[in-house]
């Protein structure tokens, strides 16, 4: 069923979020016996994720999985071997996608092309209504859009009750200026505590702390990423690394205090 976390863009996005939390388990799972059967269980389980982005024939899903390409390359103390393995992984992703695909992913950008400039005349819209009432207009206000827009080409878009297709909009169109700054301040708070996590030294034994907060830290960059294109702004997914980084502070200020 096309809802939820089953809707082709969401889906394409989630895919390739999990990446980061299979390479941090890859590296630190020790819940699970057998860890060399796990270790190729999990990488089965990136190759899946990546195909599964790539078959929803999402736009959202290339950009995610660019943005974690580049994260990935700028955190590794292997940049070169990056920038050897790019390349070949592009070819391979050029061999298995077919021709609608590429098509698909090319639109990317166009300025003619009305899924996309339908998504900019509800953007459009939405700046326009906060204006007039910025405490939002509740769930579901994007029933009552109507905007119009012209295109590259020379004619005209016009757009009734399209979703807001960004968790941005979505919340600035629902909730208004305030609950767009709350949206932003938990944002802010849950990558500062990451960073946190991701910059402290405990020593010998405690890596898996800093490390953590580094994979879960690519996490939510795809998520803000890949939701800037897709309505999910109060689904689950975002609130739980929100409430998994509290948890790990509470982890990390103990094992101060026990030091």
């Amino acid at each position: 069923m096309n809802h939820g976390y089953g809707e082709s863009s969401t889906l394409a996005m989630f895919a390739v979020s999990l990446v980061p939390i299979c390479l941090y388990l890859y590296k630190w799972q020790i819940l699970l016996p057998h860890p060399r059967l796990v270790r190729l269980l999990l990488v089965g389980f990136i190759i899946l994720a990546l195909l599964t982005s790539i078959g929803t024939y999402a736009r959202t899903g290339l950009i995610s999985m660019g943005v974690l390409g580049m994260l990935l390359m700028l955190r590794s103390r292997r940049r070169l071997l990056y920038l050897v393995v790019a390349p070949l992984i592009l070819m391979l992703l050029l061999g298995i996608t077919s021709e609608s695909w590429m098509n698909r992913m090319s639109t990317i950008g166009d300025s003619s092309e009305e899924s996309a400039m339908g998504r900019v005349a509800v953007w459009l819209w939405t700046l326009k209504y906060v204006m007039a009432h910025p405490w939002g207009g509740s769930f579901d206000v994007f029933l009552i859009n109507e905007m119009t827009i012209p295109l590259a080409d020379g004619s005209t878009l016009t757009v009734l009750s399209k979703a807001f297709h960004s968790i941005y909009f979505e919340i600035l169109g629902e909730t208004g200026i305030p609950g767009f700054a709350l949206f932003l301040a938990i944002v802010l708070v849950t990558r500062h505590t990451f960073v946190v996590l991701r910059n402290e030294r405990f020593g010998p034994g405690a890596e898996w702390l800093s490390d953590v907060g580094q994979y879960l830290l690519f996490t939510l960059y795809v998520f803000l990423a890949g939701g800037a294109f897709i309505g999910i702004g109060f689904q689950s997914y975002f609130y739980y690394l929100a409430a998994l980084s509290v948890a790990l502070f509470n982890i990390r200020q103990k094992m101060r205090r026990s030091m």
